[in-house]
């Protein structure tokens, strides 16, 4: 989640949800994750677009993910809405997973945004959970870095850890871009 104070535009550049203080944008991230469990690596790629629309956001997330060490490809989509105040986010959506194993899921992200000095910082929890049973849940707490680069461009940075069924450790970097 990345969050612009000075034009009080947010976004999550990394977990699917936007903060609507105002804005649209596109995001392109780069995650490297590694399986607590299996010390398996993946290579995600994150592509996302918002739409400010009065009090909060529509998002849309496109994730593309290829395992290290087989190239088996996994695929997702969610869309979402998100709001907030201050430097409190939240939001929710649902997503299909387009894995071997299929799934439809439902997520809530709720956290904070703070400016220090030229940096955008952000913590907070997102929780998954699938529509049925024997889907996997997923509690993961992320925190961030945004620096703005130019008007309109920021580069990010950030950190997951993952629990639950899920539970994975990740690293990420990317550019937002605001519209």
């Amino acid at each position: 989640y990345q969050c612009d104070w000075s034009s009080d535009v947010c976004s999550s550049d990394l977990f699917g949800v936007s903060a609507a203080f105002a804005g649209n944008y596109g995001s392109v991230t780069v995650e490297t994750v590694k399986d607590d469990k299996t010390h398996a690596e993946s290579l995600v790629e994150y592509y996302r677009i918002g739409k400010g629309m009065g009090w909060f956001n529509l998002d849309l997330t496109a994730r593309n993910a290829r395992a290290e060490k087989n190239g088996a490809l996994s695929n997702s989509l969610e869309v979402g809405m998100s709001s907030g105040t201050g430097s409190l986010f939240w939001g929710a959506g649902v997503g299909h997973d387009f894995a071997a194993k299929q799934t439809q899921y439902g997520f809530a992200t709720v956290g904070l945004g703070q400016k220090m000095g030229v940096l955008n910082a952000n913590a907070g929890l997102r929780f998954r959970t699938g529509f049925a049973d024997s889907n996997p849940t997923q509690l993961l707490a992320f925190a961030g870095v945004s620096m703005p680069v130019a008007k309109g461009v920021a580069v990010d940075a950030g950190f997951s850890r993952s629990y639950k069924d899920i539970k994975e450790t990740g690293w990420n970097a990317g550019l937002r871009f605001d519209f």
